[in-house]
């Protein structure tokens, strides 16, 4: 096989053990380029570095340090950048005059010096994504194409699986959102406009719920809020699934797949996300959207859709306050959910619901008595949630098993 010879942009030592844990053994690293000009002149040395609590062991050696802009001093095909501040150290490299498709970021969503991928923090519509490619000379078209040979560059590459999924999926959403068509993924289906209303959100959720599809033993430190499933808390063939914050419907698309048997029940409040579920649950003959934030109590509130525009995610009728843009909106207890409409069995919970777990936890008690399902519950939007929401669930059913990893509790009772 023909070695791929590349620069890597990080000189610290681990960087250095990234790149070895991260790189395959036939690609030829020519220079780390750092951006401390003490380290030029040093060579990197065989030996053992430490990466996130692993020791990782370091093939190369005499290979050497230098500054970025010597760059025409070295013949590579690529430039990867592993350092901190990603991004600016891409633009960095660009001024210096490397081709844009030579570069390329390797984050958690792998980008380069020609494809943009909007991280969670920018509100970034697709056709603000395309409309900046056009300004610098590159249609839909070519967009979707770089974007697949990145990945084809990086398949060659790098060995973690997790990134190339993620990029994967990208490139997948991205041409349903350039063409208008249903988004179809390792047998999920979603409506295009999940990824077009804002790519960095997607990207945010999908890069862990569709590891519940992909279903690998991936690095787990690289998952944000963590999976869905966890042990024993998994989404069987015939469950009832409740999923309580449903937003644009991508839990509830999975465990759709999953529950070829069963129903998902996809609870969300806002109207204006809900009318985008709505159409990814048209693709399935599984899921029924119910419009209530589940809670503590049935009637009338108001919910926070202030970030509705960076993070449809992120409204909430815990922060409601005077100086909030809000929706009115119907709540319901589970409890009594279940009584008026007569079911007779539920089997998975999942719920992210911005703060109100708790709320929805104080009106299942009764769901938790005698269901006992499994739950897959968020835990990061409070400090005291791990401890809260572990107490209210024992207190409704001692018989819970209860875990925690990532930023959710996860609870089952043996049957």
């Amino acid at each position: 096989m023909e070695r791929i010879n590349i620069a890597v942009f990080g000189g610290s030592g681990r960087c250095i053990a990234y790149a070895a844990r991260e790189l395959k053994s036939d690609v030829s690293i020519r220079v780390f380029f750092d951006n401390d000009k003490s380290k030029a002149g040093q060579l990197v040395k065989k030996g053992y570095q430490y990466v996130d609590g692993s020791k990782v062991y370091v093939p190369y050696d005499n290979i050497p340090i230098d500054t970025p802009e010597h760059f025409r001093n070295y013949e590579f095909d690529y430039a990867v950048i592993l350092a901190g501040s990603r991004y600016e150290i891409r633009d960095q490299l660009l001024g210096f005059g490397i081709a844009p498709e030579k570069i390329i970021v390797y984050d958690r969503i792998i980008s380069s010096g020609m494809v943009h991928v909007p991280d969670m923090r920018e509100a970034f519509s697709l056709d603000m994504l395309l409309s900046q490619a056009e300004k610098n000379g590159i249609s839909s078209g070519r967009y979707k194409k770089e974007a697949e040979n990145l990945l084809n560059v990086c398949q060659k590459l790098f060995k973690n699986s997790y990134r190339l999924h993620v990029l994967e999926i990208f490139i997948t959403a991205l041409a349903a959102g350039i063409e208008q068509k249903t988004f179809e993924y390792r047998g999920v289906k979603l409506d295009y406009r999940l990824f077009t209303k804002n790519p960095g959100l997607f990207l945010y959720e999908s890069s862990d719920i569709f590891m519940d599809v992909i279903d690998e033993e991936m690095e787990r430190i690289e998952y944000i809020e963590g999976p869905y499933h966890f042990g024993a808390v998994t989404v069987g063939e015939d469950d009832i699934v409740f999923d309580i914050g449903a937003n644009y419907g991508l839990f509830s698309a999975v465990a759709a797949g999953k529950a070829k048997r069963g129903c998902v029940y996809a609870f969300e409040p806002v109207e204006e996300t809900r009318r985008i579920l709505e159409r990814t649950a048209g693709l399935y003959s599984n899921i029924v959207v119910e419009p209530y934030a589940v809670s503590d109590s049935c009637g009338k509130n108001r919910i926070n859709v202030s970030n509705y525009n960076s993070n449809p995610g992120a409204a909430s009728i815990m922060n409601v306050n005077s100086g909030s843009e809000t929706e009115e909106i119907e709540t319901i207890t589970l409890d009594r959910f279940v009584e008026m409409n007569h079911i007779s069995k539920i089997d998975f919970i999942k719920a992210d619901i911005e703060g109100a777990e708790r709320l929805l936890l104080a009106g299942a008690g009764e769901v938790l008595r005698k269901f006992a399902p499994k739950l897959a519950v968020c835990t990061y939007h409070y400090p005291e949630d791990p401890a809260l929401l572990s107490f209210m669930i024992k207190q409704a059913n001692p018989n819970y098993v209860i875990e925690k990893a990532y930023g959710k509790l996860y609870a089952y009772v043996n049957k």
